[in-house]
């Protein structure tokens, strides 16, 4: 394996960019692509992952004609604790890189670490990922110690309401319960268009963001 190293720009055409990973990293994370801005939004978006950085490590690995390679994988995580790669790459290319892909999956594997290929089947599900983009514009937004104990009280016994009757009833604003929900304290099915008639409830598990199936593949 080689050292640490600036990420590698591969073309000079491509679009590129960096995202702030507030809790996950100090510095921005830079993206190659729209595709990987969209991996790197729902990682950190994820509370099982509490590290994000991108091309970090040259990776060596031996082909069939016992020939030398090196491959700097797009994103490395610290996803439950562990190590992970991640390459972000398009479906219709994911193929022609699975001899690479069994290589470097077994040489991670030997460190007790994880190799994972991800590509929009998994990375574009809307409305998923225009919901988790949603609420990471609240992110900055952190509820205070009143709202959560008040969150805590009210979100007991399976309680569920929808965010409309939260406003009314209850006494939120829109823009608290979104960073609520943002924050994980509540959670609501990401896989409809959030909506005033969304229902809220207490947040329960990371699996519902990106299962392991999704994210380890």
């Amino acid at each position: 394996m080689g050292v640490a190293r600036k990420v590698v720009h591969r073309s000079t055409h491509r679009m590129v960019g960096a995202i702030p990973c507030l809790g996950k990293n100090a510095k921005l994370v830079e993206w190659e692509s729209h595709l990987e801005r969209d991996a790197i939004d729902i990682l950190r978006f994820h509370p099982d992952v509490t590290y994000i950085d991108s091309q970090v490590l040259w990776l060596e690995y031996l082909d069939q004609n016992d020939q030398v390679h090196k491959h700097c994988p797009d994103l490395y995580v610290i996803y439950k604790d562990k190590p992970l790669w991640i390459e972000v790459k398009l479906q219709k290319f994911v193929d022609e890189f699975q001899e690479r892909t069994r290589l470097l999956t077994e040489i991670v594997r030997l460190k007790g670490e994880n190799y994972s290929v991800m590509d929009e089947t998994v990375i574009r599900i809307e409305p998923r990922l225009s919901n988790i983009q949603l609420l990471l514009r609240y992110q900055l937004l952190q509820p205070s110690a009143v709202i959560k104990n008040k969150t805590e009280a009210l979100f007991v016994s399976g309680f569920s309401a929808s965010i409309e009757t939260l406003i009314e009833v209850h006494g939120f604003d829109l823009l608290t319960l979104y960073s609520l929900l943002c924050h994980h304290h509540l959670r609501t099915d990401l896989h409809t268009p959030i909506t005033r008639k969304s229902i809220v409830s207490r947040f329960v598990s990371g699996q519902e963001i990106l299962s392991d199936e999704e994210i380890l593949n």
